[in-house]
């Protein structure tokens, strides 16, 4: 765990996908494999280059068309079940659930009490959260769960159905079907990284929310995990140079102030900008771990039919970026993340 501290930082919406684009996708752009190297300097930034390399039937540069990222893989019964696994780390007492709770009652103290009914859309929202966590925190409410990416819409149906009070909807955040000035709060956790005209998106929220409506965002800051899947990739595709980063970034809104920077010139007013960090509890079963940790290149690794490389990769490496706790179970710390709340003004 010293090693990591010292070299290295990152990993993604881990399995968030967001609105526009699944983090998935961005390991299959192009039949790319991701292959980040991160390193800690004494630079303001605490970035890290999320890098791909493309294969032969890769458009040339000269080529002016762009093609769209490919869909995500399917979730099929395993994937689901991985999902689900390492999505339960962001209901950590310092993840970005339960805070993004928090900064809600702390930011919209009054709203309950002046409208109990108050309406919600939490974009990025995968399986449903924290659509979920604000529903039974606030029954009265109106919440709506969206997502780009079906499968996960099915998977936060399947979730929500027994609260009256969520809805679930396809969605694409730089293109949202809401009325203007229609919504009280706008969540999103680990979603506004991908879309590919994030100004878009952000205009979008502003343009949904009523005049003092209020955004709660999260981003990521540092991820080992995507460190360490980068390393994999690395030595799989026996890569001994980094290729340019990938169109799907997940750190990509990392740079110091820059989410805020574009919300504020989206129109919104910042009201709070904080940091928290909190582990990925992978599993005590060795192999479950390695599936945890390989589930986004589970379709890179099947088509190159490398399984056996990214085992032993995996082996000889998780020892540098993870601890077993006292029950066991494999566990990558100092995931760190950007809380930000910003409030469309009030025009007087």
């Amino acid at each position: 765990m010293k090693a990591l501290r010292t070299t290295t930082a990152a990993f993604s919406s881990f399995l968030k996908p967001s609105s526009t684009f699944s983090l998935a996708a961005a390991f299959q752009h192009h039949k790319i494999a991701h292959v980040p190297r991160i390193s800690l300097t004494s630079s303001k930034q605490n970035t890290f280059r999320f890098m791909t390399t493309a294969s032969n039937d890769t458009p040339s540069s000269s080529s002016s068309s762009t093609p769209p990222p490919p869909p995500p893989p399917k979730f099929d019964a395993e994937m689901a079940h991985l999902y689900q696994r390492v999505a339960e780390n962001h209901y950590h007492e310092n993840g970005p659930w339960n805070l993004m709770l928090k900064a809600f009652q702390d930011s919209n103290s009054q709203l309950e009490e002046q409208d109990p009914s108050f309406r919600l859309l939490d974009l990025a929202s995968g399986h449903g959260e924290p659509c979920t966590l604000f529903a039974k925190t606030y029954p009265n409410a109106h919440l709506i769960s969206t997502d780009f990416s079906n499968d996960m819409v099915e998977l936060a149906k399947e979730r929500t159905q027994h609260l009256s009070n969520v809805s679930v909807e396809q969605a694409d955040m730089q293109d949202l079907r809401f009325e203007s000035n229609s919504l009280d709060v706008i969540t999103c956790s680990y979603g506004f990284m991908f879309p590919p005209d994030k100004d878009k998106a952000i205009a979008e929220a502003y343009r949904v929310l009523k005049p003092g409506g209020v955004l709660i965002a999260t981003t990521w800051n540092q991820l080992p995990l995507m460190a360490l899947v980068g390393d994999i990739m690395t030595k799989v595709l026996k890569l001994d140079q980094r290729p340019p980063p990938p169109p799907l970034n997940p750190m990509s809104l990392s740079e110091p102030h820059l989410f805020e920077s574009m919300l504020e010139q989206g129109g919104f007013e910042v009201m709070t900008s904080t940091t928290s960090s909190y582990p990925f509890v992978l599993a005590s079963d060795h192999d479950f771990s390695f599936k945890m940790v390989t589930m986004l290149i589970k379709d890179k690794l099947n088509e190159l039919n490398e399984w056996d490389t990214a085992r032993d990769a995996y082996n000889s490496l998780i020892n540098h970026y993870a601890f077993v706790d006292a029950d066991g179970n494999t566990v990558i710390d100092d995931n760190v993340f950007k809380l930000t709340v910003a409030k469309k003004p009030v025009m007087m």
